[in-house]
């Protein structure tokens, strides 16, 4: 129940505390006087967008401030238990908007963002204006009603995001098959590849170990040769480099010890000695395992032809042709995987699919058990209302084709489920029902969408009901049995009012006066609440122009004690 509204430099409102009784309000007002600017803040208080222009002008921040009761019963306390936030019996909602743009709302004092608010605000407030009187006119909102009425909404929700889940599953599995189509036409490609590399196995340093012998045994005569030439010049012939070293060395140790220069002779020829020596070693082993092979020659002149072509075939290098051979590894695995992942995404479809259905029909099941219960209790409902006849059907379906198959029958599937629902009616009697849009004038879809958030209320149970000119396209009689109506779901519901009609703002209960006046220089909308006397005044103004404010008064008081409220 919405206890106390505060608002603060919003548009035309410069300063307002409204308290409010627990049962009917009812709020009155010139036209352009700022009625819609009350509901307006109040909607932007429960989550509603706002911008810089709904800042008074001139003022540099905007509040708007709400207290509500919270009954043992109501689904905030749950929402507000989830979320780990304490639980009084006041829930307090505070919104605070900046000209720069800057937002801060609050629950209790505690920071909270607007989708959190939003949410806490469809179980606090249900707000019936001229919007809610359009959607009335569109099947595709119909079925919302039904939910509303049957308790299904948090079965519609689980529906939904079973659907999302199952959309974004089809997608998925569509896109992997798509690559796997695509992979596939380049499989046997990728596979011959793989093997042509890996069928001549290239090695990192291979290339340059084989360029190597080829030069060798390219040169391998002049080799050889030099070879011999060598041992005989340093060890086999007479005046052979080795011994004419030897013996010089042997001289010279004599000598070291005389001279510094001796020493270093000595040490420049022992050098030199170990060195040829060291020389000789190598070219004796060399000479000894080498051996010119012709075949050897032409094998490794193959295998670089073979890496050549590699090389030019995937990236001009051998380490290139590696990196490749990697690479298409990698695409073979990925190509392997994306399989997994088909076979994967599949079993999650098939999975998510039979859940789907399964909600989806538990939820079909509680629309058609309901409809005929909810077309009942419309009927009555009209008829309180002054509808003289009147037969409102709920035609209720299934969706034809689709995904979802159901006792050999496939059916269709959005995130609202497997129905389509449409509201057809005849205020005629003989006359068949035919869609709203067809047969209801305004004032006649006003009266239905009242019936309608009557009996939704008693299973929704929101915190309070607001109706914005509910009467709109009524009058007279009609007015009066809309206004009881009105005042009766007060009883039990607590209920503000927005109206134009005497005969609903006459109704026992507490009455606010929106007025427009001119404040040092500037529009400002004043809200009041009235006492007896006010009231008489604001009424008679609703009935006359003026000039017989006498009798206008004295009709204002007769509405005001009228006794028709006992018997709606």
């Amino acid at each position: 129940m919405l206890k106390l509204l505060t608002i603060k430099n919003y548009a035309l409102i410069e300063e307002a505390r409204l308290e409010f009784s627990p049962a009917l309000n009812i709020v009155t007002g010139e036209t352009g006087a700022g009625k819609s600017l009350l509901i307006e803040a109040l909607n932007c208080l429960l989550g509603v967008r706002m911008s810089p222009d709904n800042i008074r002008s001139g003022e540099e921040k905007c509040l708007i401030e709400a207290v509500f009761d919270l009954d043992l019963l109501s689904p905030v306390r749950k929402i507000l238990q989830e979320e780990g936030a304490e639980i009084y019996d006041e829930l307090i909602i505070r919104r605070e908007y900046y000209s720069t743009g800057r937002n801060r709302c609050f629950l209790n004092d505690s920071p909270v963002n607007l989708k959190q608010l939003a949410e806490i605000g469809s179980f606090l407030v249900d707000l019936c204006g001229q919007n809610e009187h359009q959607r009335l006119f569109s099947p595709d909102n119909h079925l919302e009603y039904l939910d509303h009425f049957a308790g299904s909404t948090p079965l519609r929700e689980e529906t939904g995001t079973l659907y999302d889940q199952y959309k974004r599953t089809t997608h998925r599995l569509s896109e992997l098959e798509k690559k796997h189509r695509l992979e596939s036409e380049r499989q046997d490609r990728l596979e011959f590849e793989i093997k042509e590399i890996e069928t001549t196995a290239p090695e990192a340093d291979e290339e340059a170990r084989l360029l190597s012998e080829e030069k060798e045994l390219e040169n391998g005569e002049q080799l050889l040769e030099f070879c011999y030439e060598a041992e005989r010049e340093l060890s086999s012939k007479n005046e052979a480099a080795l011994p004419i070293v030897d013996l010089l060395l042997l001289k010279a140790d004599k000598y070291r010890s005389f001279s510094p220069d001796f020493k270093r002779i000595y040490d420049d020829l022992f050098n030199a000695d170990a060195s040829l020596k060291e020389a000789l070693r190598t070219i004796v082993a060399f000479r000894s395992r080498f051996e010119f092979n012709p075949q050897r020659l032409e094998d490794i002149r193959q295998r670089l032809g073979a890496l050549s072509t590699l090389k030019r075939k995937y990236g001009g290098s051998i380490e290139s042709v590696l990196s490749k051979l990697a690479q298409l590894k990698s695409d073979r695995a990925s190509l392997h995987s994306l399989q997994s992942d088909i076979v994967q995404t599949s079993q999650e479809l098939t999975a998510v699919k039979a859940a789907l259905a399964e909600k989806a029909l538990l939820l079909s099941q509680q629309r058609f058990s309901t409809a005929a219960e909810l077309k009942e209790k419309l009927d009555n409902e009209l008829l309180e209302l002054g509808f003289g006849y009147a037969d409102l059907q709920i035609h209720l379906q299934k969706k034809p084709g689709g995904d979802i198959s159901y006792q050999n029958q496939s059916y269709g599937i959005t995130p609202a489920g497997l129905d389509i629902c449409e509201f057809h009616i005849s205020v005629n009697k003989g006359e068949p029902p035919l869609p709203l849009p067809e047969v209801a004038s305004g004032g006649e879809i006003s009266r239905i969408m009242l019936a309608l958030k009557s009996v939704i209320a008693d299973k929704d149970r929101p915190g309070a009901l607001i109706f914005d000119e509910i009467d709109n396209g009524i009058s007279g009689r009609i007015a009066r049995k809309v206004g009881l109506k009105l005042y009766h779901t007060s009883r039990s519901l607590q209920t503000l009012v927005v109206t134009h009609l005497p005969q609903i703002a006459s109704l026992p209960g507490k009455h606010f006066s929106v007025m427009k006046i001119e404040e040092n220089g500037r529009s400002v909308s004043k809200i009041k609440a009235l006492d007896h006397k006010d009231r008489v005044a604001e009424i008679a103004s609703l009935l006359t122009t003026g000039e017989i404010k006498g009798k206008g008064e004295d009709y204002a008081r007769q509405l005001l004690d009228s006794q028709d409220v006992i018997n709606p």
